[in-house]
């Protein structure tokens, strides 16, 4: 999927072992919780994050994002940041954020 690959390289180039300031982690820079959430429910269960576990469970929630008739766009935002709406900041760690931004980076490379 273009927008998972797209994902992959504005988070850490393809660099699956890269940790993030805020607490992230892996290829997709999962937070802790979030890869809970997901991989529940993806799986129906909390699996290891692997990254191939990490592209099969972001492709999923993707796609369900999509299907709830979200855009490409909206679907970077709520990756970044939670929701889709336009977003920026710093975060409680001092990372700034610009959720518009990440999202324009993501559509950009998708559509190449």
């Amino acid at each position: 999927m273009k927008l998972v690959n797209a994902i992959i390289e504005v988070e850490t180039g393809g660099n699956c072992t890269a940790r993030g300031k805020s607490g992230e982690y892996g290829c997709m820079q999962f937070l802790s919780s979030t890869w809970r959430l997901f991989s529940k429910e993806v799986y129906g269960e909390v699996r290891e994050q692997t990254p191939e576990r990490e592209r099969y469970v972001a492709t999923q929630i993707i796609e369900m994002w999509m299907e709830d008739g979200h855009s490409a766009f909206e679907v970077a935002l709520k990756w970044n940041g939670g929701t889709p709406t336009v977003k920026k900041g710093v975060n409680k760690y001092g990372v700034e954020y610009d959720t518009g931004a990440y999202a324009r980076r993501v559509v950009a490379l998708a559509s190449q």
